[in-house]
């Protein structure tokens, strides 16, 4: 399929994915392939695998674009290196030299050039706030003016200030420990993802969403539990399968373990989600002084949902697998951890999918599809 149809890039994506599924030491997207390696000698080792691979797929390079042996490279945007990821150095210093937005549609260009590093930065979404309200409603148009006032000056000059100190955000560690620290203002919610490498606790990626008019009037528990239920979601690609803890300084949130008939639709939805991840609440006086423990936290959160949804014998199959999943596989891989096998009730046929590989109108030779 050549380039310029509409699923071309689709249909390219898919075959370098099928080229490449069993190499883990590149990352490919699209017509970019980034090779990593821990020295000299193995990045060689890897390229050659990488050439002939893509030789025997009958796909061809361009020398004069590729770039090898680099201790750093401009890969997606951003600068990656052994220490890490960070945004382009050109990209900053656009934004710092950025005028004052005159108009709406500058002003839309200025913001769009900072989400563009928005997991870069913390508390993104408080920072812009007073500049993403210029925005709000329908009648807001392009050639607006914007009425410059001392408070927009201040917002403008602390989004620059953020962008010039973008955090450094390490490579993610698939055996390293996870936690996520979640926060609530009156304005917006906010959570960082990090990681445990020794003693130290390294930034993953960073998340911040500006509240709108009803969120604003939840009390002080809806808005962290808020914030957790959005910082799973956002971080959703990164946690799961995984093992994490979730710091909260809100104390209180651990009512949801005991108030279980308390609980109004909105926060049983939220606990409903938050309780198909294997995880656990923790405060911050905790963190991050002791080694994370086994999620028992997250158990008696299934059984109170249980309870809750008259569930009496449940699975531990997570809904949200169920309409958009690729395989099986992740399925059954989530319906299994410390004996346990808790959560939402399932239709037979995915249950039986989900433990046994196939159907009842399957060949028994049939596999998972990963």
């Amino acid at each position: 399929m050549t380039f310029g149809l509409r699923n071309a890039a689709q249909t390219f994506q898919r075959f370098i994915d099928e080229a490449l599924k069993d190499f883990d030491f590149c990352y490919d997207y699209i017509d970019d392939i980034l090779v990593y390696s821990s020295s000299e000698t193995q990045h060689r080792q890897h390229l050659s695998q990488i050439f002939k691979r893509l030789s025997d797929y009958g796909v061809l390079i361009n020398v004069n674009k590729c770039v090898f042996g680099q201790p750093e490279v401009t890969f997606l945007g951003c600068t990656v290196s052994a220490d890490g990821i960070r945004p382009l150095d050109t990209k900053v210093q656009a934004i710092q030299d950025f005028p004052v937005p005159k108009t709406a549609k500058e002003l839309r260009r200025f913001l769009g050039m900072m989400n563009f590093c928005r997991r870069f930065i913390p508390n993104a979404a408080s920072i812009q706030a007073p500049l993403n309200s210029l925005l709000a409603g329908p009648k807001v148009k392009s050639s607006h003016p914007i009425d410059w006032t001392p408070e927009l000056q201040h917002a403008f000059t602390d989004c620059k200030t953020s962008i010039a100190k973008a955090t450094l955000l390490a490579h993610p560690d698939s055996t390293a420990e996870l936690a996520i620290q979640t926060d609530a203002s009156d304005v917006a919610i906010g959570a960082v993802l990090q990681q445990r490498k020794g003693d130290n606790w390294q930034p993953l990626s960073f998340f911040s969403k500006k509240l709108n008019n009803a969120q604003r009037k939840y009390s002080p528990y809806d808005r962290e539990l808020l914030s957790i239920y959005e910082a799973i979601r956002h971080f959703r690609y990164l946690v799961e399968a995984r093992i994490f803890s979730v710091y909260t300084d809100h104390k209180p949130i651990f009512a949801f373990s005991t108030r279980r008939d308390k609980c109004s639709p909105r926060q049983f939805r939220y606990l409903d989600y938050i309780g198909q991840f294997t995880t656990e609440v923790r405060t911050l006086d905790t963190y991050p002084a002791k080694k994370m423990s086994s999620p028992t936290h997250s158990h008696e959160l299934k059984r109170s949902l249980c309870q809750a949804h008259s569930i009496t014998n449940p699975l531990l199959v997570t809904r949200r697998l169920i309409p958009n999943c690729r395989t099986y596989y992740r399925i059954a891989l989530a319906c299994d951890f410390d004996g346990y096998r808790w959560a939402a009730p399932m239709s037979t046929a995915i249950l039986q999918k989900a433990t046994t590989g196939r159907t009842s109108h399957q060949h028994t030779d049939d596999k998972f599809f990963i």
